[in-house]
């Protein structure tokens, strides 16, 4: 029960450990492909709000340039190059962050062509301060209306790509924060069942270890009470346990006999090879008569039982010989003293028997023969 319980929990721990790493790993490929999205957006907006930014500049830029051209004053030209000033900066600005977009190229051939506009401009109004043909501002007017038109249509198109870029940005964000409530969820009740688990595991384990330590307190009660002499040896063959019995047979106490090596518990010569040592040595069962010496140094003959220990060691259960054999002393002494009067008095008793037939059948032919 307790293997199953110990392996119950190891399965219990490793799933867990999984799905929390699985979880970890998860939250940190969202987190960084949501942290790219929302970078992404970060750096398509300002570009957005530059183009269109742009865009008015340029619109205010045609208009000055048109009045420029048409009237050719001083106010139309000071508010033109005022416009002028203002679209240059937002091209600079739109150069600056053509690098971090995503539309990088196209952002720079936007700012290109704003600037090949505002030198069409520039042109066109040098050539009107110079006196040119009056069919020149009619041409230049026409002219100002194509570029702008034309710009106006590429800065419309890259912003639909980048509203576009946008939108997609925002979708894959949405779908990463889906995803990790997803995972969060199936993560709690991953958790959940988890927990469920090492409950009912812990539960288990307890009810194992309350089992166990029911069947040491039986098995220690046991050898409380049992009669017989048991030796616990550990792979030292050194003393572990040793019940009352034992210890009151061996002259000692079983806190005495913790550590002791099983060898200084038999007698000498300690050069000729013990049979109960040799089968300890060898993890067999082996079983016979020896004798211990106890504290006091008086030998305690014995009959031994002993039997391995998974892991090493052995355990030993003894019993004294010396009723025993005082027993069987007693019998052989008590068998011959009684022999002799035992004979006699059967061979009287068998006597008296023959003499007590031999008077029936005298009785029972007297009796007979007056009848004749």
């Amino acid at each position: 029960m307790r293997r199953y319980v110990g392996r119950l929990e190891l399965a219990c721990g490793t799933l867990t450990l999984a799905l929390f790493a699985v979880a970890v790993l998860l939250a940190i490929a969202n987190g960084r492909e949501h942290q790219h999205e929302r970078a992404v957006i970060e750096r398509i907006e300002p570009c957005l709000a530059d183009l269109h930014a742009l865009q008015d500049a340029s619109a205010m830029l045609a208009t000055s340039w048109v009045l420029a051209v048409a009237v050719d004053d001083a106010a139309a030209r000071a508010d033109y190059a005022r416009h002028r000033r203002t679209l240059e900066g937002q091209v600079v600005a739109l150069d600056q962050r053509a690098g971090k977009s995503v539309r990088g190229q196209a952002i720079a051939n936007i700012a290109a062509r704003a600037r090949a506009l505002a030198a069409i401009g520039d042109a066109s109004i040098a050539n009107a301060s110079a006196g040119a043909s009056s069919s020149a501002p009619p041409q230049a007017a026409e002219a100002a209306v194509q570029a702008f038109v034309a710009f106006h249509a590429a800065i419309t198109e890259v912003s639909d790509a980048l509203r576009s870029d946008i939108a997609d940005a925002r979708a894959d964000a949405d779908r990463v924060d889906e995803l990790t409530r997803a995972l969060a969820i199936a993560g709690l009740a991953a958790g959940a069942i988890a927990v469920a688990l090492l409950v009912r595991v812990s539960v288990l384990r307890r009810r194992s270890l309350w089992a166990t330590e029911l069947e040491r307190a039986r098995l220690a009660a046991l050898m409380q009470a049992t009669g017989v002499g048991v030796l616990e040896l550990d792979a030292t063959t050194a003393v572990r346990f040793a019940n009352p019995a034992a210890a009151a047979a061996l002259a000692s106490t079983p806190a005495e006999l913790a550590g002791t090596p099983i060898r200084a518990l038999l007698p000498p010569p300690f050069d000729v090879p013990d049979p109960l040592l040799e089968g300890i040595a060898r993890a067999q069962r082996w079983a016979g008569d020896t004798t211990f010496i106890a504290r006091n140094a008086s030998e305690l003959p014995a009959r031994v039982r002993s039997s391995p220990l998974p892991g090493g060691g052995a355990v030993l259960i003894f019993e004294g010989l010396g009723d025993e054999r005082v027993r069987e002393g007693f019998l052989v002494l008590a068998s011959h003293e009684l022999r002799g009067p035992l004979t006699s008095v059967l061979g009287f008793a068998r006597m008296l028997a023959r003499r007590l037939q031999s008077q029936q059948r005298s009785s029972k032919r007297r009796r007979a023969r007056p009848s004749r």
